[in-house]
């Protein structure tokens, strides 16, 4: 029933005809809220896998204790008083039937599974989510009419954001919804005006701000209804700021928030230093892995809208803002002044979550429920001047189709995403996985967001990011699995230039370890979220070295291409000892060449078989190409199977070990057509507590060379050594020496030197003449543990493998 028609019932003192409308509506918004917010409501349970939560928890099991005091002022603490409250509701009740006999026997039940508890917590987020839904059906109501109010509270029913954060113990929800119910009471001071509704408005709007910051800024469409009815009203002027009603407001607001967050006065040293902490942490320093060049505007516009209104629906929004700004009336500055306010202040900042906007979302919602409203008044009288009944009902169904279409896709989201929480977790099916494929008693490393693994049952090493360590850190503690999240890794991975050595440490993992499984989420946005997270486990070499060539002592490998007839002959032997016993088992050596942009181009295979245990291996091989491109870069390689197997399932990764040659491919060595390198490494014999290694790559262009070393290994960076002086030392066929070359002059390590391992060197020198030899070593060692062995200096030869059928080096 239109505007106009109620007023002619009510001019001819006739009573309106009943309707179910109304009702109806009422109901399928209860029915579709309920579901949304009810649907997965248990994820992941009994595991706790949000740290939110988790940190909420343990403050109001604290506070259930009679320890009122917070400590912690990130956010203001009613939401905790209130779990606390209802879990003491919980114990009451669990007493009187013999559940509980004691508040120690409760706080052991919430230890040993504390799913009832969070479901508990969860419930009154849900629960307050379906009360904001119905508050919003309300207003729009009350503002705009009935049915950009229900068009309103359908799109906050699909509202990805706020049905993701119904599912959580967290102050979210609630803040949300004592926002949504002061301005409520707002309304009404702009169309009644009484005393009780600027209480009630400061009251709720008191709530919202012990829930969490911010709720102060509803105080502003406060003000802005009592301005606009003061100057209706013909009230004087001062009634603008000096009203005892305005003013009772304000301090009903002041009271509800000290009233539910006391320790602000009560421990006021400690609120001001955290608050001051968490302005700087929002609005200057950002996350943990946030990017501080992102835009906050472009952050917001690409993905805040999309997951607090829809993927279409929120150009419903910036309709309804175009509508507002040509309609220019008073009510809708009132409803417009808090989000857009508060968005200017949030896009500022260097901390940026599209849960940031939730607040906002239901008074942007309502007006994108007013736009699509105000297209069904246009689309209705346009129809009215048609002048066939088909053709008006083709008009009115095409509407309507088209405000399901817009909801189709953030309800289908909405669907979807419940659907991926009321399923298993993803940690928790990496959980299992690992303890169905995994032998007990393996060391295990993972990070923050990752699956609840058995303390008793492996060894566990946990970082909030491993990224903070690296591999070297990780080998010295003999890990041998690595669980990665997404939820830390990509933070840092998507920012390669503004976390270099994040991203450094993952990019080795991926590289140097072998990827054994992963455990995708059943949903994904287009944002990181923690409810859904992909795990990635990896498996470390436990060779001294983790990666190549470190199964071995002892290995050298010499590669020579050459053009003959037009193509590129290219040749490879491989000299290998010292074979490190463990589960793996080298074979298939190979030479692998690469173009500029990482394509292959070719691949050599140097023997087929494993690596002879005993003694010296020797391997050789080679092939032709038919081109080398300019920067072409060389791969050295073998490939590794676990014998005996500890895995029950076979990797996604393939076993190998493979390090790329330092020196490209240049033009000059093309146009010579010729371009050689060796290299060699070696493990230092532990004589001296010596247990590091180097390598040394020496490429050879015509009359040139080039030579790089380095020296490595965690003893060196984590442990109480040093090396003085390594070096490489080039030596003649006759024995003279021809070049030494000091890598790091002075003491390198990790107990009182100069620098922290690794360290390198790279040098250009003449070609060493034919049967030139490659030493390495140092001129003393020291090993705290071990210092009765210290000493020096020690040198070490690794013989070259030769080419069969190469011509004489100079």
């Amino acid at each position: 029933m239109t505007r106009s028609e109620s007023f002619r019932y009510i001019s001819r003192g006739m009573k309106r005809p009943k309707t179910v409308w109304p009702t109806a509506a009422f109901l399928i918004l209860l029915v579709l809220a309920g579901t949304t917010r009810f649907r997965g409501l248990a994820w992941g349970l009994p595991h706790t896998y949000h740290v939110d939560e988790n940190w909420f928890a343990g403050k109001a099991m604290q506070f259930f204790g009679g320890d009122l005091n917070p400590r912690f002022f990130h956010v203001p603490t009613l939401h905790m008083y209130m779990i606390a409250g209802l879990w003491r509701s919980y114990y009451l009740a669990g007493r009187t039937v013999g559940a509980f006999r004691s508040p120690a026997d409760f706080e052991a039940a919430f230890a040993r599974d504390p799913t009832v508890f969070y479901l508990i917590g969860r419930s009154l987020s849900a629960l307050l989510s379906i009360g904001t839904i119905l508050l919003l059906y309300l207003i729009g109501t009350r503002m705009y009419g009935r049915r950009a109010g229900f068009l309103a509270a359908l799109l906050l029913v699909f509202a990805l954001d706020h049905n993701r954060i119904s599912h959580d113990m967290l102050p979210d929800v609630p803040m949300v919804f004592f926002l949504v119910l002061s301005f409520w009471f707002i309304w009404k001071i702009r169309t009644g005006g009484r005393t009780r509704d600027y209480l009630l408005a400061g009251l709720a709007a008191g709530i919202a701000m012990a829930m969490k910051y911010g709720g102060q800024m509803m105080l502003l469409p406060l003000f802005l209804a009592h301005l606009f009815r003061v100057l209706e009203s013909g009230r004087p002027r001062r009634e603008i700021f000096l009203s005892p009603k305005l003013i009772g407001a304000g301090l009903v607001f002041a009271a509800a928030f000290l009233a539910g967050s006391p320790y602000i006065v009560l421990d006021f040293p400690k609120f001001w230093s955290e608050f001051r902490w968490q302005t700087r942490h929002l609005v200057t320093e950002g996350h943990y892995g946030s990017s501080l060049e992102e835009s906050g505007w472009g952050f917001y516009f690409a993905y805040g809208f999309r997951e607090n209104v829809g993927l279409l629906s929120q150009f419903l929004v910036l309709g309804g803002l175009v509508l507002a700004l040509l309609r220019r009336r008073r009510r809708d500055l009132i409803l417009l002044s808090f989000p857009l306010v508060l968005f200017l202040l949030i896009a500022g900042w260097k901390t940026r979550a599209t849960r940031y906007l939730m607040p906002l979302a239901p008074f942007f919602i309502l007006v994108g429920g007013v736009f699509l409203d105000a297209c069904f008044v246009w689309l209705g009288r346009a129809a009215g001047r048609l002048r066939r009944r088909t053709a008006r009902f083709a008009a009115g169904a095409a509407g309507v189709l088209a405000a399901a279409l817009l909801l189709y896709s953030s309800a289908r989201e909405v669907f979807r995403m419940n659907e991926a929480l009321a399923a298993r977790d993803s940690r928790t099916m990496a959980r299992d996985w690992i303890q169905q494929h995994i032998v007990p008693g393996t060391t295990i490393a993972m990070e923050s967001y990752g699956p609840p693994i058995s303390r008793d049952r492996y060894t566990v090493i946990l970082r909030h990011s491993l990224s903070d360590v690296d591999l070297e850190w990780l080998s010295l503690r003999k890990v041998e699995y690595v669980l990665i999240s997404d939820i830390m890794a990509d933070r840092f991975t998507a920012y390669p230039r503004e976390f270099p050595r994040e991203n450094a440490f993952y990019r080795s993992l991926a590289h140097e370890a072998v990827l054994i499984k992963t455990v995708r989420p059943r949903y994904r946005g287009p944002l990181l979220e923690i409810h859904f997270p992909t795990i990635r486990i990896y498996r470390l070499s436990r060779a001294p070295h983790y990666g190549f060539p470190g199964n071995f002592g002892r290995y050298a490998q010499s590669v020579l291409l050459e053009r003959v007839n037009g193509e590129w002959r290219v040749r490879s032997a491989v000299a290998a000892s010292s074979l490190f016993e463990t589960k793996e088992k080298p074979s298939n050596p190979y030479l692998r060449l690469t173009d500029a942009e990482g394509r292959e181009i070719g691949r050599f295979r140097l023997h087929d078989g494993e690596f002879r245990t005993e003694g010296a291996f020797l391997g050789q091989g080679g092939g032709t190409i038919a081109s080398l491109p300019e920067g072409s870069r060389l791969h050295l390689g073998y490939e590794y199977a676990l014998r005996p197997n500890p895995l029950s399932a076979p990797a996604e990764g393939v076993f190998r070990k493979e390090a790329p040659l330092p020196e490209i491919v240049d033009r000059s060595s093309i146009e010579a057509g010729r371009w050689a390198c060796d290299y060699v490494f070696v493990r230092f014999p532990g004589r001296r507590g010596d247990d590091y290694f180097q390598d040394v790559a020496l490429t050879r262009r015509g009359e040139a060379a080039d030579l790089r070393s380095r020296v490595f290994g965690g003893g060196l960076r984590y442990r109480e050594d040093f090396v003085r002086n390594p070096f490489v030392l080039l030596r003649g066929a006759d024995g003279e020496d021809l070049k030494k070359i000091v890598v790091f002059p002075g003491k390198l390590g990790s107990l009182d030197a100069d620098a922290f391992a690794p360290a390198g060197i790279e040098e250009a020198l003449p070609a060493p003449p034919s049967g030139f030899r490659i030493l390495v070593g140092y001129d003393y060692y020291f090993n705290n543990f071990n210092p009765g062995s210290a000493g020096g200096p020690e040198i070490i030869e690794i013989p070259l493998p030769g080419l069969p059928g190469a011509p004489e080096k100079r």
